[in-house]
């Protein structure tokens, strides 16, 4: 494929032939009979990445480039990267992009743009649904799993536990426009940040506490409060050694009450600055 959108995007003078542009993702996107306003191009670009697995969502920090991206160069990485790419196609200029003015279209990242860090700027959880209803939105499965339906036990998460409908997110990023926030990930246009959260995280460190496994072995494991208009949850972080087999660090969750009992040890921040003393 030829290298329009990447040679755009690092500042290289581009004299591409119509051929070549309808050849790259970006082209394709911009040929869409609808592809004729802001929201027409979120609809049409929504339309394209989502088909054919044609873009893997990674929830970790891989950002290709908006140009990449464009040129289908690059198939994978977080939201923040499938934003950037929409904004990008939006205020190009024509024949390149829709030639919307950058003034009047939102960043993806920072507090005061598209990116929402949750009410209380810790987190949110999210309902992770494809919008035809699948268990994972562009190859990315949601990162919370059942909690055990009976018994008191810590219980262990595996490849073999079933998952949630939900994702814990540290922060999400879309693109403002004209007052609503458009989500290629989710496919989605908000019409407020916080219509994005199922619940909020409200503290910053973790709550430690003291569980048991099924061996009466004594674990000390780290929640998660979540609040919302249906009541207070809790989301177990997991274990280094159940993020390694699961692939990816999750929770275990929702809790209706908080496990275990309180950790009585140092705080995180006081285990901090010990090793910073030392």
């Amino acid at each position: 494929m030829p290298n329009v959108y990447r040679n755009l995007a690092n500042g290289v003078a581009v004299q591409a032939l119509p051929s070549e542009i309808a050849a790259v993702p970006g082209g394709i996107v911009l040929r869409d009979p609808k592809a004729t306003d802001f929201e027409g191009l979120f609809h049409a670009y929504c339309r394209y990445f989502r088909q054919n697995n044609r873009w893997r969502w990674n929830g970790g920090s891989m950002t290709p480039s908006a140009g990449d991206i464009l040129d289908g160069i690059r198939a994978e990485g977080q939201c923040a990267a499938l934003a950037n790419a929409f904004r990008f196609l939006a205020t190009h200029p024509k024949p390149y992009g829709l030639g919307i003015s950058a003034a009047q279209v939102g960043m993806a990242a920072g507090a005061n743009a598209g990116q929402y860090d949750g009410r209380h700027g810790y987190g949110f959880v999210a309902r992770h649904r494809d919008n035809t209803g699948g268990a994972s939105v562009l190859q990315l499965p949601a990162n919370v799993f059942q909690a055990p339906a009976h018994g008191s036990a810590f219980t262990v998460v595996s490849l073999a536990t079933p998952r949630t409908e939900y994702y814990l997110w540290a922060n999400h990023k879309t693109i403002p426009y004209m007052g609503r926030y458009f989500d290629p990930s989710y496919g989605k246009i908000w019409d407020s940040k916080e219509q994005m959260a199922h619940l909020h995280i409200d503290h910053a460190e973790p709550l430690k506490r003291v569980e048991y496994d099924a061996q009466n072995r004594q674990i000390i494991t780290e929640y998660s409060r979540a609040v919302g208009t249906t009541g207070t949850f809790y989301f177990r972080d997991l274990t280094t050694n159940e993020a390694m087999a699961v692939n990816m660090r999750g929770y275990q969750g929702p809790f209706a009450a908080l496990p275990g009992k309180e950790w009585s040890g140092p705080s995180v921040a006081m285990i901090k600055q010990m090793k910073f003393n030392k």
